[in-house]
């Protein structure tokens, strides 16, 4: 047998690392404190951040601005003198983060708000104690001193069909809901309006009661022929009447207007009322026999000349409808403003028709909506605002004094609204055509009567995600963009990154 040859062994050499130096030593030193300072910076950013408020450390980058405050919040934020607290009832994990982070906007804004989450579970028998006994999970309680408001859960969301796409929609309504809260639990004496009844009066819409309840002013009812004008009345409203009012009853209503009263008169065309028209004309208006027809298509709607959509004049009033919404009246009636206004009387043209409006002296009787010989022609009034400044110095007392007297004299505003088309104010069916601005127009005459500074009728914000809709161009472009040149520059820069590799080796 053959006998193997040893293999020659192999010797390995092996060299322990230099020692480090004082410079690996200063370097790693270095790095070291260089670490603890970025996070050390990065723990300090994120304590700052979270110490801002809201409304600095949060950007809202939303399409509808579901979490910014809107300019009527924010207005009735800065003018807040007294605390508010809001307490979010909500149990632990199912906490809604759209109206957390509403009232982190809340808060942020304002040092006298503030708010807290009360988990039902933990404190079960708290809403009782703050005196609301209905409050169901998800439900904000608003409270400032003796006042308290609770805003249910089931008004936070609402939904809406949409007639465009045949589908209903989900907006967020906590912003409208949390500041009329706001204002109710801080303001002071809350107005009272008083809708007239006892002559056929039409009922205010759902949508205006609403909007009244909001607003915080109180609706309630008065019958003439049983009682007085209450002194706790801020505004009377008279709603399409369908029959006249008695000769007793305009002369209580004109005594209470020259002592400072405040009403909103809203009339049919359909119906006479000669008595209730002698009373308009105390502030030199009268009516215009027949129904207004508009000869501009901009100023009705597509294929009704007689469903008006009026400028809107500069007044307090039309400040309420935000920029861009219209105001629709249908089948109005023209108001005529006289030449010479009787003393102390000032009037205001809230609604007026194109210059090629007309009107159909036979209203309702017409035969034809097309313009005829005869029928007058210009812009028409559909809707004014009157004031008058009263004096009453009946509790003054004279003196002997020649120059001087002693007669204490005050001043009120008498104002009045009218309005001649009652669907002005049918909010419920053409707040859809106007997205809100009939709602925003009725609400604005009785803040303005009621002498309130700013409306809490704030629009719902959408939670629907609009799709991007984009032509067959762009279509061919995008899909040129990522599917051919994104790839192609990805692939050019792979070769070229594996080439220079190459040749470093």
């Amino acid at each position: 047998m053959r006998k193997r040859k040893d293999r020659p062994k192999r010797r390995f050499r092996f060299s322990l690392p230099a020692r480090p130096t004082a410079q690996v030593f200063r370097n790693g030193s270095a790095a070291t404190v260089l670490t603890v300072l970025a996070v050390a910076a990065v723990v300090l950013v994120n304590l700052i951040g979270n110490a801002l408020p809201a409304s600095v450390s949060q950007f809202d980058l939303s399409e509808t601005k579901l979490y910014t405050l809107g300019d009527v919040s924010l207005g009735i934020l800065d003018e807040l003198e007294q605390d508010v607290t809001i307490y979010y009832l909500a149990q632990t994990g199912s906490v809604d983060s759209n109206v957390t982070a509403l009232l982190d906007q809340y808060a942020g804004h304002s040092s006298h708000i503030q708010w807290q989450q009360k988990d039902p579970a933990l404190y079960p028998g708290f809403a009782c104690q703050m005196g609301v006994e209905d409050a169901t999970d998800g439900s904000l309680i608003v409270v400032s001193g003796d006042r308290t408001r609770l805003v249910d859960s089931s008004v936070l969301y609402s939904s809406e069909f949409d007639y465009d796409t045949y589908s209903y929609t989900t907006s967020f309504d906590a912003e409208n809901q949390i500041t009329s809260a706001v204002q109710y639990v801080t303001g002071g004496e809350l107005p009272v309006v008083y809708q007239l009844t006892g002559h056929g009066e039409a009922t205010l819409s759902d949508g205006v009661q609403q909007a009244l309840g909001l607003q915080n002013m109180e609706l309630q009812e008065l019958n003439l022929l049983t009682s007085d004008i209450p002194e706790d009345a801020d505004v009377l409203v008279i709603y399409a009447p369908s029959s006249d009012f008695a000769a007793e009853d305009v002369e209580a209503l004109r005594s209470w207007l020259l002592d400072g009263g405040r009403m909103l008169v809203c009339t049919d065309p359909g119906v006479d009322t000669p008595n209730l028209d002698s009373l308009m004309e105390d502030w030199g208006l009268s009516l215009i026999d027949g129904l207004v027809i508009e000869g501009s298509s901009n100023y009705h709607l597509q294929g009704a000349s007689y469903y008006l959509l009026p400028d809107q004049g500069s007044h307090a009033i039309n400040d309420a409808v935000d920029d861009g919404l219209y105001v629709l009246a249908p089948e109005a009636q023209a108001i005529r403003v006289a030449d010479e206004l009787p003393e102390g009387v000032t009037v205001s043209e809230l609604l007026t028709t194109s210059d090629s409006a007309y009107i159909k002296s036979e209203g309702y009787d017409m035969t034809t909506l097309n313009k005829e010989d005869g029928d007058e022609t210009g812009s028409f009034v559909l809707a004014a605002a009157a004031s008058r400044t009263v004096t009453d110095a009946s509790d003054g007392e004279e003196t002997d004094d020649t120059e001087e007297t002693a007669a204490d004299t005050s001043e009120a505003e008498s104002r009045l609204v009218w309005l001649s088309c009652p669907m002005l104010l049918m909010t419920d069916d053409l707040d859809q055509i106007t997205m809100g601005g009939n709602g925003q127009f009725a609400l604005g005459c009785l803040t303005w009567l009621a002498d309130q500074d700013t409306t809490a009728l704030i629009a719902a914000k959408s939670l629907m995600l609009k799709g991007l809709s984009l032509s067959s161009g762009q279509v061919t472009f995008w899909a040129g963009v990522f599917m051919v040149a994104v790839p192609l520059v990805l692939l050019i820069l792979g070769i070229t990154v594996t080439l220079k590799r190459r040749r470093r080796r």
